[in-house]
This record gives C-alpha cells, structure tokens and sequence, in this order.
C-alpha cells in the first residue's frame, strides 16, 4: 500500500471513530482482511448487472449454516425480497467497481441443507444488545463468509464481525460477542 493511500485509510479511520463515538482502536478491524482473503464485498441494494443491463439489485445472500458457504445472491428490482426475487449461483457472480455482475450461463444448483436467508431485515446482536442490521456480507475463498457487514443507521458507516465470531442460532439475527447481563 503506498504512502497516500495510508493516509487516506487512517482519515477514514479517524472520521470514523469520530462519527460513531468508539476509539480508533476499534475501527481498526477494518485493516485486518488482507486482499488475498476478500474476494467479494456483496453490499446489500448494490445493483446486479448480467450482459451489460441491469437486472436488479442485491436482496440478499442464501448461506449453508453448515459450512457457512455462501451458495446463492438474491436479487430483485428494487432490492427487495419478494415473489418476484431471483436467485443466481454464487459460483456466476463476480464484483466489477462496485456492481455485481452474474454470468447467466452458469445454472442455480439445487440446496443440499436448508439454507439461511440473510438480508437487510436480518438484526445483529452484540453484547446482548441490539446494534443495527445486517447491510453486506464479505465472501471469501471458496465462497465461505469471510465476515458480516452492519450498519447501525441510515448516517452512520459500515462495520465488519469476522465470521469465526457469528451465531446463527436465532432466526432473522445473527449474534456475536457476550450475552450476558449487564446489570448490577
């Protein structure tokens, strides 16, 4: 990474830390995916291209709990999950500046398990206390989550959870850190 390129990510490091009120040091899991290990940032709402046009934008993401790989993308036409959402192959799906781009000759293969559905609706728990909802999820290798991207409000930015520490035990949250109580 070159010199001005660091001092653009620690800018943004700052402004963050000032916007949401947390330490620097907390912001800096930013920096800890390397490029090797990210291979999409699907951002929910992003628009899905296939041939050159628009086909829709990013609903959602279908992830086998099992091995926690991400199996399919949902789109539709105003990013919403409805009867008229599609479905298309996480191996047909590449990023190109920032929009998706789906390969329509690569065929949907059937789920093995149930899958998980997770959207913009799906809420992130951390501590025990509600902290946003889920806005992306980061692919990596192999089409395995990488992490879980959130967004507490409309103004504020983006934060990642590595996926090592997610729990999706509870239908339409995915939690993360403690859980006990915090009272005295």
């Amino acid at each position: 990474m070159t010199q001005g390129a660091l001092c653009t990510v620690e800018l943004a490091l700052v402004v963050f830390s000032k916007l949401t009120s947390q330490p620097l040091t907390n912001a800096h899991h930013f920096l800890n995916f390397s490029r090797e290990e990210i291979i999409m940032e699907l951002l929910f709402a992003d628009q899905v291209r296939s041939g050159g046009r628009r086909i829709g934008y990013l609903a959602g993401v279908e992830l086998d709990a099992r091995s926690r790989r991400v199996t399919k993308i949902i789109f539709s036409k105003d990013g919403k999950l409805r009867s008229d959402a599609h479905t298309r192959s996480i191996d047909a799906v590449r990023i190109e500046r920032g929009i998706v781009l789906v390969d329509e000759s690569l065929l949907d293969q059937p789920a093995t398990t149930e899958p998980l559905l997770l959207s913009r609706s799906v809420r992130i728990i951390k501590g025990g206390r509600h902290s946003g909802h889920l806005a992306g999820v980061v692919v990596g290798d192999q089409a395995t989550l990488a992490a879980a991207i959130g967004k507490q409000h409309w103004w504020t930015g983006r934060y990642r959870l590595p996926a090592s520490d997610l729990d999706f035990s509870q239908p339409g949250e995915i939690r993360t850190g403690a859980s006990g109580s915090r009272a005295a």
